[in-house]
């Protein structure tokens, strides 16, 4: 259904990023809600949105949660694209590589975060790994009006149309699971002798060992809040290095325009500078013949 009003965009944004196992119930109950209110067209439009799959739902809180990661992932991808029409039309098309670069930086740190939403809310099935979610971006990347439902958290609400032909994405290929051959069966041991079962743990014990465990899963826990703040870090340092770099290929096109420009400016004023010594010099020619021409004159 095409996206028309605030309001319908409202009633979208949350219907999709309600979890998919609570879609349909969610949709229906939407439905429902607008039909007692005698919105009849809308409650129809509404029952017959399909549930979007998990790295939808994921990429669409993650527009919410974290709209300045998205936004800047949509900037890169929008920025290929423009590149991308500049060469095929003959015209500069700046560093291309450099905001390729950019790109593959922003669909790793907003696939990351999508892949994170997905775990949070028990979604680990097809769909929501980080190389999943990476690939559905791959897709979307190449294509403007994805971008824009991307963006607003609406992925699914329509049909953005087919992706631009000439479309390449920042992502490398992802690689097929390589396929494991069967391991050759292996002779039956010969069975061991019995050993004599040894006691048991006391309740003492098993109370210590319990203990253990829950202090291990808790330094777990830390270490991996640590570990995720670290890969943060490092993603948006590698985004800033990405955005600094394309600025300096900016900057540097930017140069090399500016010098050929005084290097033309200086061929102009030596030019010109040779016309006026050859005015003068005709200036000077006239004057003297002038006065010459007095000088018989008065004789």
């Amino acid at each position: 259904m095409a996206v028309e009003t605030s309001a319908v965009a409202e009633i979208l944004q949350r219907l999709f990023q309600t979890p998919p196992a609570e879609f349909v119930a969610e949709r229906n109950r939407t439905a429902k809600a607008l039909r007692a209110d005698g919105d009849k067209d809308l409650a129809t439009a509404i029952a017959a949105v399909r549930r979007p799959g998990v790295s939808d739902w994921a990429l669409n809180v993650a527009a919410v949660e974290h709209p300045d990661e998205v936004a800047e992932l949509v900037e890169a991808a929008n920025e290929v694209i423009d590149s991308q029409e500049a060469a095929m039309e003959g015209r500069d098309a700046g560093d291309l590589r450099i905001r390729l670069k950019l790109l593959r930086v922003c669909t790793a740190t907003v696939a990351a975060l999508a892949s994170g939403i997905a775990d949070r809310f028990g979604n680990t099935g097809a769909g929501s790994s980080i190389t999943d979610i990476t690939t559905r971006l791959t897709e979307i990347a190449g294509n403007r009006g994805a971008l824009a439902l991307l963006e607003r958290g609406l992925l699914g609400a329509e049909d953005p149309g087919s992706a631009d032909p000439f479309a390449v994405v920042g992502g490398e290929p992802v690689p097929r699971a390589t396929r494991r051959e069967p391991e050759k069966a292996k002779a039956k041991p010969a069975p061991a002798p019995k050993a004599v079962k040894p006691a048991g743990p006391t309740a003492a014990e098993r109370k210590e060992r319990r203990a253990a465990v829950t202090a291990a899963q808790k330094a777990l826990a830390a270490a991996e809040a640590v570990a995720d703040a670290a890969r943060r870090a490092v993603s948006k340092q590698e985004t800033a290095l990405a955005k600094a770099e394309a600025r300096v290929a900016d900057a540097e096109g930017q140069l090399a325009a500016l010098k050929e420009a005084s290097s033309t400016a200086a061929d102009a004023l030596a030019s010109a500078r040779e016309d006026d010594a050859t005015a003068a010099d005709e200036v000077a020619a006239a004057q003297a013949a002038l006065s010459a021409a007095e000088a018989h004159l008065g004789d």
